[in-house]
This record gives structure tokens, sequence and C-alpha cells, in this order.
């Protein structure tokens, strides 16, 4: 699960260039500005990662004009990105803090006319699409460092779950399974538009419980930053589901080739590691076909390894500081 609040330690404290009441501090990969004075080299602190939506608390009220919802800002010049706040308990580094301090993960909404019926919780059998911010985990590039690496851009809208487990097809949302009959979400019409249904029962049949994930976008889905003139769905990820094996970059190209499925597209390949600053650079770059800034880039080993780091499949994202959502 994505990080939101944890106890973390501010590092490389140095002055604001523009501006002599506020310091510049780095917690995980993440640059922080913050009040002169607040910390020390070396603190402990309560880190609020991007996207933590706080609960309406007397303390969080500087935060109403926000919404409670932390986002990457420029304070007098100088990117911040996360928020900070004193850490007053004596708790370990690394510690989730998210519900004593009321924060949560902020849940992009998809519109009710498109988001179907809910039939129960996201299914245990499955693993929820959650891509770790590279930037909370900057130690797992050493896991990598001599794995050869691509990189595919990372679309803005809502994801989706399609699966086959013992001859049934099913449909998840984020975090729900939906009604099948349910064909006016879009979830079920994007399963109807590529037939997704009848392609992943002749997969399983050959080769056993499969599922597949992607991105739907378009008109009516977060604002359609792409500019798409109709919905699609652009897969990113499939797995065995006996063993949660994860498919490598040739699958998924084979299986959308052959099931004329789309797939997100491959934005670099990398023999090796780059550095963490090459790829924030890279990602920043990174644009849609309609020459808007794209929300980033997801980067994967082209064979598919777990990580010992975020205790996951190794797949992370870099978020775009030129996005704007």
């Amino acid at each position: 699960m994505s990080k939101v609040a944890t106890v973390e330690i501010i590092k490389n404290l140095r002055k604001h260039p523009n501006a002599d009441a506020l310091e510049i501090g780095n917690v995980l990969g993440w640059q922080v500005v913050c009040k002169a004075g607040s910390y020390k080299e070396g603190d402990k602190v309560i880190y609020f990662n991007i996207d933590s939506v706080l609960e309406e608390r007397p303390e969080y009220e500087f935060l109403r004009a926000k919404n409670f919802r932390i986002r990457p800002i420029k304070l007098r010049g100088e990117p911040s990105q996360g928020l900070c706040l004193p850490c007053s308990k004596d708790l370990e580094v690394g510690t989730d803090v998210s519900e004593i301090v009321g924060a949560k993960h902020y849940e992009k909404p998809v519109p009710m006319q498109l988001s179907g019926q809910v039939m129960g919780a996201f299914p245990n059998f499955l693993i929820k699409t959650d891509e770790e911010n590279l930037r909370n985990y900057t130690e797992a590039l050493e896991e990598v460092k001599n794995e050869s690496l691509y990189a595919t851009i990372k679309l803005d809208g809502t994801s989706a779950t399609y699966f086959v487990k013992d001859g049934e097809f099913g449909i998840c949302s984020r975090n729900l399974r939906l009604k099948l009959e349910d064909e006016n979400s879009i979830y079920a019409k994007m399963a109807i538009k590529y037939d997704v249904n009848n392609l992943l029962l002749k997969h399983a049949e050959k080769h056993g419980d499969v599922c597949i994930q992607g991105e739907i976008y378009g008109p009516g889905i977060q604002g359609n930053p792409m500019g798409a003139k109709e919905n699609c769905f652009s897969l990113f990820n499939g797995y065995k589901m006996a063993d949660k094996k994860y498919w490598g970059w040739s699958d998924i190209k084979h299986f959308c080739e052959k099931n004329s499925i789309p797939h997100v597209d491959l934005v670099s390949t990398y023999t090796h590691c780059p550095s963490m600053e090459k790829l924030i650079v890279f990602a920043n770059k990174t644009m849609y076909i309609n020459k808007k800034p794209a929300e980033g880039i997801v980067i994967r080993p082209l064979s598919p390894m777990h990580s010992n780091v975020m205790k996951k499949n190794w797949s992370v994202k870099i978020i775009n500081e030129n996005y704007e959502d």
C-alpha cells in the first residue's frame, strides 16, 4: 500500500534562496519547504505524502482552502513536495501513523454515471493497481542496478481490473468488484468494446486463471487530459493468478497484439538503471499525444522481479512535476 503519513528523518536542511523565513529540507526522495527553525538536521518528522487527504481537524485548518489535500506546490520559487509536521511521539522511523494523524490516500473520483453498481469488496485473490512512488523508496534503485528496465507513460484516468477465476469472468474498479450486468458503467463498456470476457476465458482455458489491468481514459474521466475523442482502455499489467506471476513487457505486447487490445505506450528502455535524478528529468519531459504534460512514467524490469524494499512486485511511478491534475 502506498505511503500516506509516516515517521521519517529530515535531512540536508538549508536556507531558502528567496526567503529568510523559510528553509528547505529533504525527506526520503522529496524536497520540502518549511518554516525556518522548525527542525534540526536529523529530526524525526511526520511526513505527509503528496496526494494525502487529512481529516478536518483544527490543527489542519490551514489546509481548508486546499480541501485538506496535500499537493506539490512552489513556495517563493522552490518546489515543496509533501508536508512535514513535528513528531512528538517516540516512534521508529518508517512507522505508519496515517490513522493516528487522520490521513488517507486521495482517490480520484469517477462520475456516478460511469462508476458502475457495486457487487462487493475488491477480491483478496487479486492485487490492486497501487503503484509505488520511487521517491518514497529510493533504496529500491539498488535492487535493479544491473537489470534491464523499461518505461511506459502514465495515463491519468481510472484503473480497471478484469479477471477469470474458476471459469468466472469478473470486473473491478480500483477498490471494488462491480456487477457484470451494469452495462452503463465505463468498466463494463470497455469490457464489451474489447471483448475482454471472451478473450480472457479463452486465455484461461490454455494458461489458467488470469488477470489483466489497465487504465480507462477519455471524455468525462479526470478531465480527459490526453484529449481522447472516445473512451479507451490501455493495458499495463497482466499476471497468472495461480502464483500471481506478473507478465513481462514481451508478454504484455504479445497478448495485446494477439487480441487487438491497446497497451500503454513504451517511452524508453534501459540496459542498466539510470540515477534517480535522470529518471526525474525524463519524467518531467514526458508529454501526451496532444503535447500536454503527461502525469509521469512507470518503470519496471523487463523481466518481472520481487522487491524486498517495497515488499511487492518491482514497479514504480515517477510523477511529472509539470503535470497539473
